[in-house]
């Protein structure tokens, strides 16, 4: 859930609730600080496992370390499921394979005694007859002790006619709870039942507060609620009241020092039901600890944690490696003082801490502290953290680096001073080439012929199109627009499977500067360009009228995949997030030279840049200088050279990414020789090949990235609006004048409102 939260925030984050000025932008900003009782030191364990085995989970005791993984057999490509314990100090270190080919360890559980618990599968496939495909697959439940050795076994499809299992849990009185797909089993140390009860329908997971108990997270309409629960009758008991929003946390066993392991994107905290919050115990920056969060946790003490997480990085090149680390607590006044910076965003990835902590380790006069909005949000409010961002920045209080994944975030404000002019850092640092800087990206990233913003990477919305269809024409108006929309063939249309409402969105997102510019505060909705859009937006369905299970049963996925190249549809809506991958837009979706015509718009290319994160500095940061140093890292080479998604900003990384476009795949055989081979495309079953993109062709789509020039933006406050106020056109009974004007009217007191 947590997941889908952030995932939304970065691809749709809205303009919000912007708070008044004057007043706020009187106080001074305040101080960023470190919290020195979240410091810990970091101190690898000396666990190493081989290259071939990845490492799933693991569990800790007091003394060792249990795991689970998949073996893979570089020789056949086959993988086997292994199990084992390792000693702290990386002796001792044992390994079990599932006997049985097809053998998967789901989950583990760890037992006060050490023993261990296995539930498994183990299936079967025979492909030998075309018609009689067979697939069987069943579950077991193995207790072993901590050498292998096995104690008890119970095959769960024979026992319980289990189809699938959810989770084991082993309890403080030796037994082990079973939950499958429709019973809650209880088991004693032989796997004989204790007791169970079949349920209808279960959402939530179980957890063992530091009293032995068990407390149920339970899903529900309205939000996570928390109760007591009896193992015996298999009964809720009393809710829990938790003053803060659990969604916002990963909930762990508290090691029974505390009821509670909560962990967030930046800091482990521990909580005891009755608190009013929980207590911060650990920051991973504040550490220098570069994971986005524990795998698994083991509190010894407040003084000493164990973590395993996993991690990569080019000196592990590209493998997922098993790291397992102690953490001992720094005392407070041996934390070294340094001036802080805060960096405010609203999601923490693990690239943004390893550049965030790099800067730490090197800066002996710095150091970044993070603030991830996300923790402000609440199940009754997804967005409160971005309204907090928003408020923070506009009253002055911004964090001295920005990171928005959403550009509005930085574009909104930009006119009211409240970021800094990077132009001269950017134009006179020794470090950075401003001429290998795509010049457009330049010129969307400034207000007033001033840089306020860095965009390392970026993708472009357009509008593709045949260029035998739609001749030498690179942009059009609303009105060129209409009128070749209206000389199609019959059999010909413009879009393919477009609503109303996803029409509205392209139009809108990509070309918003035609209808609205917050820097002045004024909006253009009652114009003949936009009456237009709407007596066009008419044409097309809802989506829920649209997109009904008859129109899924009827689809004929066949047609639609060739529907470009037979010239049924004329347009394709584009994302173009890397050159290497349009040769299969031309080359095969079409099947000849297109041109990037972008949406109608009154002057330029309707093509929009979409930022995958832009990088500012707060106006009134008292360390502009040490913020830059940590911002312009990602106009680096190195740092350009590493981006494997979206478009490079400079301009020499997008040439060697195109050169790799005008050549064949190749492989190294066994005898380390390239062998070049034919990428390949399908269409209706047939399989085309995809010839490499010429260097004319390169040539031209560099000339198109060059030429786009504005920022993608969207406010869902708008589209309701207008979605609201254009229903009487859509029903016939208001004129698209009268509702434009209706429009015009919303919309001006709303982005007045925004000033």
């Amino acid at each position: 859930m947590k997941s889908i939260k952030r995932f939304a925030l970065c691809m749709v984050l809205i303009f919000v609730m912007i708070l008044p000025l004057a007043a706020c932008q009187k106080k001074g900003k305040q101080t960023a600080t470190i919290d020195k009782n979240t410091v810990y030191k970091e101190e690898m364990l000396n666990i190493k496992f081989s290259d071939d085995l990845s490492v799933y989970n693991s569990y800790f005791s007091a003394d060792k370390v249990y795991y689970f993984g998949y073996k893979y057999n570089q020789t056949d490509g086959m993988a086997s499921s292994v199990w084992g314990t390792v000693n702290y100090d990386g002796t001792g270190m044992t390994s079990n394979k599932l006997d049985k080919e097809g053998s998967w360890i789901e989950r583990m559980a760890v037992s006060e005694d050490g023993d261990v618990y296995l539930l498994y599968s183990e299936s079967f496939e025979d492909y030998s007859d075309p018609d009689n495909y067979i697939y069987e697959n069943s579950y077991y439940l193995k207790r072993c002790d901590a050498s292998g050795a096995e104690k008890a076994s119970i095959n769960l499809k024979e026992k319980y006619q289990a189809e699938w299992t959810r989770d084991i849990i082993a309890l403080s009185d030796g037994n082990v709870l079973l939950i499958t797909g429709d019973k809650f089993i209880v088991l004693d140390k032989d796997l004989k039942e204790v007791r169970s009860k079949a349920y209808d329908n279960f959402d939530g997971n179980f957890y063992k507060i530091k009293d032995g108990s068990m407390v149920l997270l339970a899903w529900e309409e309205g939000g996570n609620k928390l109760y007591r629960y009896d193992l015996n009758k298999f009964e809720r008991g009393e809710e829990i009241q938790i003053p803060f929003s659990m969604s916002n946390f990963g909930m762990r066993d508290g090691c029974g020092k505390y009821d509670f392991i909560l962990t967030d994107s930046t800091q482990v905290y521990v909580y005891n039901i009755g608190d009013t919050e929980p207590r911060a115990l650990l920051n991973y920056v504040n550490s220098d600890i570069v994971t986005s969060g524990f795998n698994t946790i083991y509190l010894a003490d407040d003084n000493t944690v164990y973590g395993f997480y996993n991690y990569y990085d080019d000196d592990t090149d590209g493998r997922d490696v098993a790291r397992y680390g102690k953490y001992t607590k720094v005392a407070p006044e041996d934390v070294v003082d340094k001036k802080v910076l805060s960096l405010g965003c609203l999601w923490v990835d693990t690239d943004i801490k390893k550049r965030v902590i790099s800067f730490n380790k090197t800066s002996s006069e710095y150091r970044i502290v993070i603030t991830d909005y996300s923790q402000y949000d609440t199940e009754e409010d997804w967005m409160a953290g971005t309204k907090k961002f928003n408020s923070d920045v506009a009253s002055g209080q911004a964090p001295d680096i920005v990171i928005a994944n959403d550009p509005s975030i930085i574009h909104n404000y930009i006119s009211k001073g409240l970021f800094a002019d990077l132009t001269d850092y950017i134009k006179n640092d020794p470090d950075i080439n401003f001429d290998d800087i795509f010049p457009n990206l330049i010129k969307a990233s400034s207000y007033n012929d001033k840089i306020y913003e860095i965009v390392p990477s970026f993708t472009i919305s357009t509008v593709a199109g045949k260029k035998s269809v739609l001749g030498d024409r690179n942009s059009w108006t609303m009105e060129e627009f209409l009128q070749f929309k209206n000389s199609l063939q019959p059999g010909m249309s413009m879009f393919a499977d477009a609503t109303r409402e996803n029409m509205l969105y392209n139009f809108l997102s990509v070309n918003v500067s035609d209808y609205m510019d917050f820097g002045k505060g004024k909006c253009y909705f009652d114009t003949p360009e936009f009456v237009s859009l709407l007596e066009y937006l008419k044409e097309f369905p809802k989506s829920e009228e649209m997109y009904t299970n008859e129109y899924w049963e009827n689809y004929d996925y066949e047609s639609a995949e060739s529907a470009y190249r037979e010239n049924k549809v004329v347009l394709q809506p584009t994302s173009i997030y890397d050159i290497r991958e349009l040769k299969y837009l031309i080359r095969g979706t079409f099947g000849e030279a297109v041109t990037f015509i972008g949406y109608p718009c009154k002057e330029g290319n309707g093509s929009s840049i979409n930022p995958m994160a832009s990088y500012a500095i707060s106006a009134k940061s008292a360390y502009k200088d040490a913020a830059w140093d940590f911002v312009k890292y990602y106009y680096s080479n190195e740092y350009q050279q590493k981006l494997t998604w979206g478009i490079p900003a400079s301009m020499a990384q997008f040439d060697e990414n195109a050169k790799q476009s005008t050549e064949k795949p190749y492989y190294m055989d066994e005898n380390n020789q390239k062998v070049e081979y034919d990428d390949t495309y399908y269409i209706n079953g047939q399989e085309i090949v995809i010839e490499p993109l010429s260097e004319a062709e390169i040539a031209g789509i560099k000339e198109f990235v060059k030429s786009v020039d504005r920022i993608s933006s969207y406010s869902e406050d708008i589209q309701n609006i207008i979605t609201e106020d254009a229903e009487p056109f859509f029903q016939g009974q208001k004129t698209a004048e009268e509702v434009a004007k209706i429009i015009q009217s919303r919309a001006n007191i709303y982005i007045n409102e925004k000033q």
